[in-house]
């Protein structure tokens, strides 16, 4: 036995209660183990969970009865017109979509509704487009609205015409030469247009029992703001307009300022506005007013407040509440008196502290005034007006309050004939607002049409104090409330 230790014996000696570790074999080539592949890590935190789908938006009642208007049109269906996505309306909604390719869910989302007046339109578009035409009774006596027995033949022609033709609506316009004031001119130019309605109604019936109650006949007045060459005699003419088997664009009724619509039209143009006014919470208020006659006739309601609603947008109208609140929102007001209009002027000053800029008033209205609810009786009406009731809510222009109106404020009036004349509302307006403020402007129309249209203008302003006949109005263009399927 060697005196020398091994290495071995060293460490035992060193620590005999330590474990003894010999160096590991090198690994043999080839004789590797395979691990299987590490998973890989999760993100920490985990992500959130994806957000459910969102539910369907909800409908407006008005939407809803468009659709089933329209579908009763297009597929021949008799759905119930009660505003309520019930299952045959849904079924009817099924059968249009696999008609057109959509997916069949029975829901009238966006892309099935633009479909729908897709279809619509071309359904109401004939295969060649309808001819336009007017007829001139002209040769007039003069200061006479009489009919001449050449007048009599045309008139009788004309509804053997209508008769073969298919003609459903036609637009009668009455004309007087520039002799005597605006005011008479215009009254004797629907005097003249009355009485070839009243001639024309009575050939069609001569024609064929009841066409005479189904051919919508409009009447209107231009008096003498649409000359045309030749001697005075031409000048004295009415004119007769109508489409083969169409109605005209815009065809008034029997008050001012409302075009006739068909129902589904009209519950197009009711479901347009509802669901626009939501979207106006993203537009900033400004102190402007935006005010429509509330009328009880739901289609005059309907025209006035679509043309308030969409200028609201436009401008940033504030919608002014039935109570002293303030609640500081873009839209349309209401207004059933003339009273209503002053106490929305005078709130819509203390809820912004500021005076108010611009004020749109849509309604029935006449060179009188702007009519309330009670036509003539209730509105807002011109200061020597004697024959109205305050009780009840009728005020006049001196009521006004000028302290809470911008210096150079613009009062834009849509309606008919509030411009009319020389002693008119929208010059009594001015007046009054011309004694306090700087440079206030009235803007009214000299004639009878459509309460939103943007023709037929007359300015009052301090540059032109006896007033003007301009185009448009200042700040306000068309709103596309006067004919066609809503937008």
């Amino acid at each position: 036995m060697s005196d020398n230790p091994s290495y071995h014996e060293l460490l035992a000696a060193l620590a005999p209660e330590a474990e003894v570790r010999f160096p590991r074999r090198p690994p043999v080539p080839g004789n590797r183990r395979r691990l299987p592949p590490r998973p890989p890590r999760r993100p920490w935190p985990p992500p959130p969970p994806p957000p459910p789908p969102a539910p369907p938006r909800r409908l407006s009642s008005a939407r809803i009865r468009w659709v089933q208007a329209a579908l009763n049109q297009l597929l021949g269906t008799r759905l119930v017109v009660n505003g309520v996505l019930d299952p045959p309306t849904r079924s009817a909604i099924r059968a249009f979509q696999r008609r057109r390719g959509l997916i069949p869910n029975g829901y009238p989302g966006p892309r099935t509704v633009a479909v729908l007046r897709a279809a619509l339109r071309a359904s109401r578009a004939p295969g060649v487009a309808s001819e336009r035409r007017c007829v001139v009774l002209s040769d007039f006596a003069f200061d006479r609205a009489d009919l001449t027995s050449r007048h009599q033949q045309q008139i009788a022609a004309l509804a053997r015409r209508f008769a073969a033709a298919g003609v459903t609506a036609a637009r009668i316009i009455g004309h007087t030469d520039p002799v005597g004031t605006d005011a008479y001119n215009l009254a004797l130019g629907q005097r003249r247009a009355r009485q070839v309605a009243m001639a024309l109604r009575q050939s069609l019936e001569r024609l064929q029992p009841g066409l005479g109650r189904r051919v919508r006949l409009s009447v209107e007045s231009r008096g003498e703001h649409e000359p045309v060459p030749g001697p005075p005699a031409q000048q004295r003419r009415v004119e007769i307009c109508y489409g083969s088997g169409a109605p005209p664009r815009v065809v008034e009724d029997s008050t001012c300022g409302v075009p006739t619509r068909s129902l589904l039209d009209e519950i197009g143009l009711e479901a347009s506005v509802e669901e626009l006014e939501p979207e106006t919470s993203r537009v900033a208020v400004r102190p402007r007013l935006c005010l429509f006659q509330n009328s009880s006739n739901t289609t005059h309601r309907n025209h006035f407040r679509c043309g308030a609603t969409r200028q609201a947008r436009r401008i940033g109208a504030l919608a002014v509440p039935a109570t002293e609140g303030c609640r500081r929102q873009v839209g349309a007001t209401p207004y059933d008196t003339g009273a209503d209009i002053i106490a929305a002027i005078e709130r819509a000053h203390r809820c912004l502290g500021r005076p108010i800029e611009s004020i749109h008033i849509f309604g029935h209205s006449g060179s009188n005034g702007v009519y309330g609810v009670t036509a003539g009786r209730v509105g807002l009406y011109q200061s020597g007006e004697t024959s109205i009731d305050r009780a009840s809510g009728a005020r006049t222009v001196s009521d006004i309050p000028t302290a809470a109106l911008a210096h150079n404020v613009v009062i834009v009036l849509h309606g008919c004939n509030q411009a009319a004349g020389s002693d008119n509302f929208a010059r009594d307006l001015y007046q009054h607002l011309a004694a306090h403020l700087t440079n206030p402007r009235v803007f009214g129309h000299y004639n009878g049409g459509c309460a939103s249209r943007n023709d037929s203008w007359r300015e009052y302003s301090r540059r032109y104090p006896q007033g003007r006949n301009v185009r448009s109005a200042a700040g306000y263009t068309s709103v596309g409330c006067c004919s066609g399927l809503p937008r």
